[in-house]
């Protein structure tokens, strides 16, 4: 689109024409100007931050040669005081971002998706009572990548570039910190996997033990080991102080396969293991029914 006016107001950038109208928060623009000259008439580009190579630009064109030049000195001005004043919002609040995130990074326990979702809606709050939203400050973070010469950026400016990596991409950083986790706690407990059924477990059996996000779904077959990883689950979460017996409610289909679980369990886990909850599915949605009502069940005589 071609824009023949431009207006700067309330932190915003608008260029307009006959037909069409754009307003460009300083958000979405990089503070940057560029002022092409022609023998009377001037043009404005307005450039965008960079965003996987690739950066937008909006073009202003036909205004009076000194009127470019004036409205660019002042919308740069404008633009250095919002930032001056992004920046130092950003300083008071970094530090405690900073410390969340380390503490759950580091933390001896597989990182869950409700942890970083719940540091992340932690943030906007902060942000939010600053009227601002993360799309307001992300671009004052440095772009940190692979191929960036780590030595010679500063421990801040790390910190920061793996900041924003985490609030950009949360999934993939999840997904990274925890193959990480998964590959030291498959050493550190490597003898457990290796006594904790008659068989030593295989490598799928030990991820599937240490998996621990808020929901996990593993698919096995017939004979794969199921109740052999079930068992060994359960022995490393007490023994690892991850969860206590009484936190622990196994389900099964079948009354003989409740049965036998429980049996696991108290075979190999003795003591340990007597506060676990073993039921079948209609034990569990008896047992909630009776701890609801409060007194005892009646089953009418015409269920099968």
């Amino acid at each position: 689109n071609e824009y023949h006016q431009v207006e700067l107001k309330d932190q915003c950038v608008t260029l307009s024409s006959t037909n069409d109208e754009v307003q460009i928060p300083f958000a979405a623009w990089n503070g940057d100007i560029t002022v092409e000259r022609g023998l009377k008439w001037g043009n404005l580009y307005f450039h965008a931050h960079q965003e996987d190579d690739q950066q937008l630009q909006w073009l202003v064109q036909g205004l009076p040669w000194q009127d470019c030049q004036y409205f660019a000195t002042l919308a740069v001005s404008e633009y250095r005081d919002w930032q001056r004043d992004q920046n130092n919002t950003l300083a008071e609040l970094l530090p405690a971002w900073l410390k969340q995130l380390q503490e759950l990074v580091n933390q001896p326990n597989y990182l869950t998706h409700s942890a970083i979702n719940n540091w992340m809606n932690a943030i906007c709050d902060d942000l939010s009572k600053k009227e601002l939203e993360l799309s307001d400050i992300i671009h004052l973070f440095p772009n940190i990548n692979e191929q960036s010469e780590h030595d010679s950026l500063s421990s801040g400016m790390l910190l920061m570039g793996g900041l924003k990596r985490w609030l950009t991409h949360p999934e993939l950083s999840i997904e990274q910190r925890n193959q990480v986790w998964i590959q030291n706690q498959t050493n550190e407990w490597s003898e457990f996997f290796k006594q904790c059924e008659r068989s030593p477990l295989n490598p799928s059996q030990q991820k599937a033990v240490l998996l621990n996000d808020d929901h996990t779904l593993i698919l096995a077959g017939a004979g794969s080991g199921k109740t052999s990883v079930l068992t060994a689950k359960v022995g490393y979460l007490l023994q690892s102080a991850q969860a206590t017996a009484e936190q622990i409610l196994m389900v099964a289909f079948g009354r003989e396969a409740a049965k036998e679980m429980k049996q696991r369990l108290q075979d190999k886990w003795g003591n340990e293991a007597k506060g676990i909850q073993v039921h079948t599915f209609h034990q569990l949605g008896l047992s909630i029914i009776r701890h609801v009502e409060g007194n005892n069940v009646e089953i009418s005589p015409l269920a099968t």
